[in-house]
């Protein structure tokens, strides 16, 4: 299953990993979510409430990954990488495709639309 990701005049396409994770996190899309920057490497934004943990926990991660950060419940959008491992369990529930560098343009906060794609 795929993910679309739209940004002003961008759309970036995401393959969706199998977990319960990201089943409860596609399942209020399509949503528009305003993501803030972290020190020019990551788009990330709270969620209201925590979503489930039934995926695949790691502390690695790689440009291109969206991944639910458990410890400070966000969703998280790595466009860059620092080669150092995140501080506490994340779990990857999908990658883009290509094309993800292109959220370094914005060096504050984006409004990226969340939708999925029909098959």
């Amino acid at each position: 299953m795929t993910m679309t990701l739209s940004f002003a005049d961008t759309i970036l396409v995401a393959d969706l990993v199998d977990c319960g994770t990201t089943d409860e996190f596609i399942s209020d899309l399509p949503v528009t979510i305003r993501m803030a920057d972290y020190y020019n490497r990551i788009k990330y934004s709270y969620f209201d409430a925590p979503i489930s943990q039934d995926g695949s926990k790691q502390l690695e991660y790689e440009v291109g990954d969206i991944a639910y950060w458990l410890e400070g419940n966000e969703l998280l959008i790595y466009y860059d990488h620092d080669h150092k491992p995140m501080c506490s369990d994340i779990i990857v529930i999908g990658k883009v495709q290509s094309g993800v560098e292109k959220l370094a343009e914005y060096s504050g906060s984006v409004e990226i639309t969340f939708t999925i794609e029909q098959h």
